[in-house]
């Protein structure tokens, strides 16, 4: 399946963050113009010069701009101004940068910002040096010098968080997620990306969150996670399609085309399964958005959408056996990637000019184009680089905990500095004091002898009441604190029991694994050595891998499932087709389940009421309410279904919708395994799970519960009987614009 590129990705971005203002009053172009004619070559007219190339470059002429740029280059060296020198390479690297259509713009914009970068870095403003290494990494990474790309992020990075710039961290962060992600390394890429995404909600502008979700959910999707990656496509969709959104109109085409990955990606599966008339359908649906993103790149000339979606469409109609009309789109795309220097599109335009020649019989042909596909998917993807792109972390992260410890250690010595100080202050007060009362008492110690006594027993009673005081307050902090850690024993232990099982696969698998490759070195070394054992150890490898896997997203699952339980909705409630989006949800959770087992089938019953129409409701929050609900259903049918004596038995989930004065109802009911009534009232409890360790967190119903009644005041209820069967009700109020 084709990635969504970073590269790209980066191209888009850049063209929507906000311009740093390089003059504080501009002035009229044609005012500018009418100046220059009158000055001298001097410093005078360096000024003017640099204020028109701000006005060109707002006014989006960026031709003029270089050219103007160029002629205050010339001017500098005229003149010997080091400062309008650098000045000019900055502002023709900037107008570059901002208008980067291919490979040669990007190459332009690198090499003027490497001018700039002796002249930042000698000045110490870090600010401005945060930026030149913002922009130097974003330009290697296009040109695909991953590595450097990476270093210079993480300085920038670096400066960024010691400067306070969240809106430059966030799009640092964007940057390393995607180069991650280009790299197949999808767990950083997830990581830095969803750090992306909270600092632009925290900063709160609109485009920015939308172009986030979309590798965000290009992530979930490789991860075959379709529900998530159909969910966050829908998120960037609703922002860039409201009326009177600020961002850039290519965001449209671009989800149109994640949408056509999703849709591709579970057409693969459908195929896989053997449920070809379903993989039709959902490959027609991607050829569909598909279509819909390259009538839009056109319209907007970015020639990289245009040679990347143009082979996305060839690539189905390939597997829709289209052969003439794959082989017209494959060999434009490819045809437009190579123009363009596009290598991520090269890379997959002979593959899959490789797989349709091999399909046609054409096997001469077909071994050329893969050669070539393997040619140039080395140069993205090898081990020196991956390398390279590791060593580069490693150091950022040791950097970083180096700063830390530096810094700790300043406020330790610090404290200590000004601990001292006090205590001379406290014993200099003590000195003084103890005199004053020495004095005191030395006058008054004839005539006050019964006085004295009498405050002595005072003393005495006031110190046994302040002793009083102070054991019950220990015994108060005492008493809290065993109740906090025994809240957080009962917790602690319910978290840890649910991921060391996880973990505990995932030791040992590898171990299994690192057998299995020395095993498949040893075989390999071997003058006459079994091809056939050789496949059949590199398929348990990778079997293992994937349960690696597995286990391990299984106990990111558990930890994602504690942040969301615990985190408030944010959400804003709108008019939603709520028997659609209980259908669509419904299908999802369908082919999730035949995802883990293609042997499972099951008898689905819909009954919706068509008078419910639109409600109004947090469409993202009640998805993952019923994809919970259906899930539970397929799991308990699943598990009937294998202990059921009756070999008549048949798998069924009903799912009906209605209307009811001010409610709508939503009923999901199975007919598996049932629940039994001891542990009825404890299934909304966090952390409490019917299931085998290892295949459930005990959050998935209490998340739902919170969402249904906390965030929209409605009811969610369960009857079940043991062996039997189970249902569940939901029901949300109709406000009273929708009733």
């Amino acid at each position: 399946m084709k990635t969504l590129h970073p590269h790209f990705l980066f191209l888009l971005l850049v063209i929507i963050i906000a311009s740093r203002p390089v003059f504080a009053q501009p002035a009229r172009i044609d005012s500018l113009l009418t100046v220059l004619k009158t000055q001298k070559k001097d410093t005078n007219r360096a000024n003017t010069l640099s204020k028109l190339i701000g006005n060109y470059q707002r006014n989006n002429e960026p031709e003029k701009a270089i050219q103007t740029a160029n002629e205050m280059l010339a001017l500098a060296n005229l003149i010997g101004s080091e400062k309008f020198r650098i000045e000019a390479y900055y502002q023709i690297g900037m107008t570059y940068f901002y208008n980067r259509i291919n490979y040669e713009t990007t190459l332009k914009s690198w090499q003027n910002f490497l001018l700039v970068l002796p002249a930042r870095e000698k000045s110490g403003n870090k600010w401005e040096l945060a930026w030149i290494y913002y922009y130097l990494g974003a330009t290697d990474s296009q040109l695909n010098n991953l590595p450097d790309a990476l270093n210079y992020l993480y300085k920038a990075l670096r400066l960024a968080r010691e400067t306070g710039n969240q809106a430059l961290a966030a799009e640092i962060y964007y940057f390393i997620g995607g180069i991650f992600l280009e790299q197949k390394q999808y767990p950083e890429a997830l990581t830095n990306l969803l750090e992306s995404l909270r600092l632009r909600k925290i900063i709160g502008h609109q485009s920015d969150i939308a172009h986030t979700l979309t590798p965000i959910a290009q992530v979930y999707m490789f991860q075959r996670d379709f529900a998530k990656a159909f969910q966050y496509t829908q998120d960037a969709l609703q922002i860039v399609q409201q009326p009177g959104f600020d961002g850039p109109n290519w965001m449209v085409p671009l989800n149109y085309r994640t949408l056509g990955e999703i849709y591709e990606s579970m057409g693969e599966a459908a195929h896989q399964f053997g449920d070809e008339q379903e993989a039709a359908k959902l490959y027609t649906k991607a050829l569909e958005n598909f279509q819909t993103s390259l009538a839009d790149w056109k319209k907007l000339r970015q020639t990289s959408g245009v040679a990347e979606v143009t082979l996305l469409i060839g690539n189905i109609h390939r597997k829709l056996n289209r052969q003439a009309s794959a082989r017209d789109y494959l060999e434009r795309g490819l045809k437009a990637a190579i123009d363009d220097k596009y290598l991520q599109s090269v890379v997959e335009g002979y593959r899959f000019l490789s797989k349709l020649d091999s399909a046609q019989g054409n096997y001469r042909q077909a071994y050329q184009n893969y050669k070539a596909h393997i040619v140039f998917r080395d140069s993205l993807f090898n081990q020196e680089k991956t390398q390279k792109l590791t060593e580069v972390k490693m150091q950022y992260e040791f950097d970083k905990k180096m700063a830390l410890a530096k810094a700790e250690q300043e406020k330790k010595d610090l404290l200590g500095q000004r601990a001292i100080t006090r205590q001379y202050a406290v014993m200099t007060l003590l000195a003084i004091l103890v005199v004053v009362v020495t004095l005191i008492a030395f006058i008054q110690w004839r005539n006050n002898r019964q006085k004295q006594r009498t405050n002595a027993v005072l003393l005495q009673q006031k110190a046994k009441i302040e002793e009083t005081l102070n054991h019950l307050k220990t015994t108060q902090t005492q008493l809290v604190q065993k109740e906090k850690m025994a809240s957080l024993g009962e917790l602690t232990a319910g978290i840890a029991h649910e991921i060391q099982n996880p973990l505990n696969f995932v030791t040992n698998f590898s171990e299994l694994s690192s057998e299995l490759v020395d095993e498949l070195e040893e075989e390999r070394q071997k003058s006459a050595h079994d091809p056939v054992l050789e496949v059949e150890l590199l398929t348990d490898l990778k079997d293992n891998l994937g349960k690696i896997l597995h286990h391990g997203q299984r106990a990111s699952s558990i930890v994602k499932g504690m942040l969301e339980h615990a985190r408030s909705s944010t959400g804003e409630q709108r008019p939603t087709d709520l028997n659609g989006l209980v259908d669509e949800y419904l299908r999802l959770a369908y082919q999730g389940q035949r995802a883990n087992d293609k042997s499972f089938n099951c008898k689905l019953q819909t009954a919706f009421d068509p008078a419910i129409g639109e409600v109004n409701l947090i469409p993202q929050e009640i998805g993952r309410v019923l994809l919970n609900l259906f899930s539970n259903a397929f799991y308990a049918v699943h598990q009937q279904q294998q202990l059921a004596r009756n070999v008549n038995y048949q798998p069924e989930v009903v799912v009906q919708t209605s209307r009811q004065e001010k409610l709508v109802i939503i009923t999901v009911h199975d007919n598996g395994t049932g629940i039994p009534d001891s542990v009825k009232s404890k299934i909304f409890q966090p952390f409490f799970t019917t299931k085998p360790t290892g295949q459930g967190t005990g959050l998935g119903l209490s998340l739902s519960h919170d969402i249904v009644t906390k965030g929209h005041g409605g009811h969610l209820s369960v009857s079940s009987q043991e062996g039997q069967g189970t249902e569940f009700t939901l029901s949300l109020p109709i406000p009273s614009a929708d009733a």
